[in-house]
């Protein structure tokens, strides 16, 4: 079961689709990525329709979404209802993708300092070795762009 309540079988679907969507893109098969793409968001919605709105789904939903700024509204929503639902592992995995998002992708240092910041938080509730790994990736980053994590 993930950490907000949505079964493993079902949630064993996503990952085989993600699956398929990584070995798409990998073989160079754009047109079959983007089917099993469309494929995930129809389950995604079938997903939330039985579930709602949860963290995992939405921050999901953000990695086949193709628009910047509707990738970074899943994301922030998903970190908010994760941070209602004091889904600590959803808080740890969405705020590093906001951190993420907004210092490799946006290049907007200032928020993604923020985020950062909440991903260090985050960790303190819901440890994760590799998040972890990535925090200190994240904030060597910012120390060689001159920041202030």
């Amino acid at each position: 079961m993930t950490s907000d309540g949505i079964s493993d079988s079902d949630w064993e679907t996503v990952r085989n689709l993600s699956a398929k969507v990584a070995q798409a893109q990998c073989a160079g098969c754009d047109a079959e990525s983007d089917s099993h793409a469309r494929e995930l968001l129809r389950y995604l919605a079938v997903l939330e329709a039985k579930y709602g709105a949860t963290a995992s789904i939405l921050a999901t939903r953000a990695d086949y979404v193709d628009d910047r700024a509707e990738r970074i509204r899943l994301l922030e929503l998903a970190w908010n209802v994760a941070k209602e639902r004091s889904d600590w592992a959803n808080c740890v995995f969405t705020s590093s993708s906001l951190a993420v998002a907004y210092i490799e992708e946006l290049g907007s240092i200032s928020k993604g300092i923020k985020w950062l910041r909440v991903f260090e938080e985050s960790l303190e509730h819901y440890w994760d070795d590799d998040e972890h790994n990535e925090m200190l990736r994240l904030r060597k980053l910012i120390d060689q762009i001159g920041g202030k994590p």
